[in-house]
C-alpha cells in the first residue's frame, strides 16, 4: 500500500512536470519577446504549514490522543545553480511541532504530551517561468525529533522522510496586488502549498512511522 501511494504520486508529480516543461517550450518565443515572463530570480523562502490529521505515530508503550496535530515552518535559500532550465534548488534549515489531541487521561504516565523537531532539508521546484501557476516540489529532510511524555520523561531520536507537493502561485488572482507587495516588501511570489509527508524513524523505546497532508503558506524574496 505504501509503495503504491507513492507510485501515484510520483506520477502525478511527473504529470505535470511534463505540463510545465511543455508550457516552457512552447511559450519560448513570447520569453524571448517578454522577459518578465522569465525566472524571476529570488534568494530565500519560507514556508509555513500545518496538518489537522498530523502523522499517525506507532510508540511502543506511549498512550497518545485520538490524534496528532503539526505545525511546521522552513526556511530556505536559493543556490546560484538554480536556473529556468533545470528548475530551483533549496536548502535550509527546518522546525515543526507535535502535540497529541486528548494526550490520555493523568493516570497514563507514560502518554505522550509534546514533541518537537529540528533539522535541514532539500528541495526541489519544477519551477521553469516567473508565473507558473502550479509548481510541483520533492524534498527530504533530516531532523532531531524531541519528546516529552505526562511523566516527566524525554527522549530524542533521528527522523527522515520524503515529501512530495505543489505549490499554487497566487500572484496570478491580483497582480497589481502583488506587485505592490513585491515593491514593499520584496516579496516576489505567493504560494497556497500541498503537501504529503512521510517520516519514519526509531529510538530506544519508540517508532515513529507516519503519513500526513500539510496544507500551507510560502513567500520567496
Amino acid at each position: 500500500m505504501k509503495m503504491k501511494h507513492w507510485v501515484l504520486g510520483l506520477a502525478w508529480g511527473l504529470a505535470i512536470f511534463s505540463s510545465a516543461q511543455a508550457a516552457q517550450y512552447s511559450n519560448s518565443e513570447s520569453v524571448s519577446v517578454q522577459p518578465q515572463r522569465g525566472m524571476q530570480e529570488t534568494f530565500w523562502g519560507v514556508e509555513i504549514a500545518g496538518s489537522g490529521l498530523g502523522v499517525a505515530p506507532k510508540l511502543s508503550g506511549v498512550a497518545t490522543g485520538k490524534s496528532i496535530s503539526n505545525f511546521s515552518m522552513n526556511a530556505e535559500v536559493q543556490p546560484p545553480l538554480s536556473s529556468a532550465s533545470i528548475g530551483e534548488i533549496n536548502i535550509g534549515p527546518s522546525f515543526s511541532t507535535f502535540s497529541s489531541q486528548g494526550a490520555g487521561p493523568n493516570e497514563v504516565p507514560r502518554s505522550l504530551v509534546f514533541a518537537w523537531t529540528v533539522g535541514a532539508g532539500a528541495r526541489y521546484q519544477a519551477r521553469f517561468l516567473s508565473d507558473q501557476w502550479i509548481v510541483p516540489m520533492v524534498s527530504y529532510n533530516l531532523e532531531s525529533f524531541q519528546y516529552r511524555l505526562r511523566s516527566g520523561e524525554t527522549g530524542q531520536f533521528f527522523t527522515k522522510g520524503p515529501t512530495l507537493g505543489a505549490y499554487f502561485l497566487l500572484n496570478s488572482f491580483d497582480p497589481e496586488a502583488a506587485h505592490a507587495l513585491h515593491s514593499g516588501t520584496g516579496i516576489a511570489r505567493t504560494y497556497a502549498t500541498f503537501e504529503y509527508r512521510a517520516v519514519s524513524g526509531s529510538g530506544s523505546d519508540m517508532e515513529l512511522d507516519g503519513r500526513s497532508a500539510h496544507f500551507g503558506l510560502r513567500v520567496e524574496f
